[in-house]
């Protein structure tokens, strides 16, 4: 079997607490031709000092501006990653790998390396209660997703962990118009030309170092709920925008969770009461900002008259 590379990114930002087990399990694989780079951005913390001890030939530290991870990792595609590489995986610095997965990464290439990118499962902390890591058919050891699949809620949600087949990413980049955890622009757009092979395997610890929770959060303070409130309406015009042929195709629920169920998780979830009084007073010095009232008034409308609304709205746009 040839020995492929693997490109890691790991973006981070005051993670001091837990950026070394995503480190330790990248260096402790069973697979050695790999190269991580540490996308810092900015940390205020003392995450430059726990991540120092570990950079050599393989591993890279760099420290840049403050931006979002999306335009870290974009960056990094784009100056960082070895030309001869054949795979990539963005790593968060609060998630860790199995010790196996390189290696096994690298045989299901071997297999078939026709595919865009290879997802697998996640083993979740009892923590996160609202969000699945699981293909639909678990009885299958794997399953081809494309387009068409995704958008009519045949296959499964799409933010898996996942490598990415360099050879065929050319010059698709993540939205970094769009708050980080909304990677699903990326993915829409890679599955209209590329299909993936999602693994039903347990390869990735997600959020395993996280203790009080709530309070390690970053993103939880006033000035990021709201701007993460704003970026989200950017991130639903671009979304139904680029898709807007099939929206007849799109399967309700999809298109309800798309405007509702992330939008849930990451604002009303994470203390919706701070969000929402920061969001009054603002809205009272800046008339623009009755952009996210209307936003919110989506909520009020029940998911079968969604496909309806949507082409209303955005042909009269």
């Amino acid at each position: 079997m040839k020995n492929y590379k693997i490109s890691i990114i790991i973006p981070t930002y005051n993670r001091e607490w837990c950026i070394e087990n995503a480190i330790k399990s990248v260096i402790t694989q069973n697979y050695e031709n790999f190269e991580l780079f540490i996308v810092d951005d900015w940390s205020s913390d003392n995450t430059n000092k726990k991540i120092e001890k570990y950079i050599n030939n393989k591993i890279k530290y760099i420290y840049k501006e403050n931006s979002w991870k999306l335009k870290s990792v974009n960056y990094a595609i784009d100056k960082l990653i070895s030309k001869d590489s054949d795979l990539l995986c963005i790593l968060d610095s609060d998630d860790e790998f199995q010790k196996w997965v390189l290696n096994d990464v690298s045989i299901e290439y071997s297999k078939s390396n026709e595919y865009v990118s290879y997802h697998y499962k996640s083993n979740l902390p009892k923590h996160i209660t609202n969000r699945k890591s699981e293909l639909i058919d678990n009885s299958n050891e794997y399953i081809i997703v494309d387009y068409e699949k995704l958008i009519t809620g045949k296959s499964h949600k799409w933010d898996f962990p996942w490598f990415i087949n360099l050879h065929k990413l050319w010059n698709i980049r993540f939205e970094e118009k769009c708050p980080n955890w909304l990677e699903n622009i990326f993915w829409l757009r890679l599955y209209k030309i590329w299909s993936s092979k999602y693994i039903n395997k347990y390869w990735f610890l997600v959020d395993s170092s996280r203790i009080q929770w709530e309070q390690k959060d970053n993103l939880t303070s006033y000035s990021n709920i709201y701007k993460r409130a704003k970026q989200m309406i950017i991130w639903y015009d671009i979304l139904i925008q680029e898709n807007f042929e099939n929206i007849n195709k799109i399967d309700k629920n999809i298109l309800w969770k798309w405007y509702f169920e992330y939008y849930q998780w990451c604002i009303i979830d994470r203390q919706l009461k701070k969000w929402f009084n920061i969001w009054l007073k603002s809205l009272k010095n800046n008339t623009k900002k009755i952009k996210i009232l209307l936003f919110w008034f989506l909520f009020l409308i029940p998911s079968f008259a969604l496909p309806f609304i949507l082409k209303i709205y955005y042909k009269t746009k």
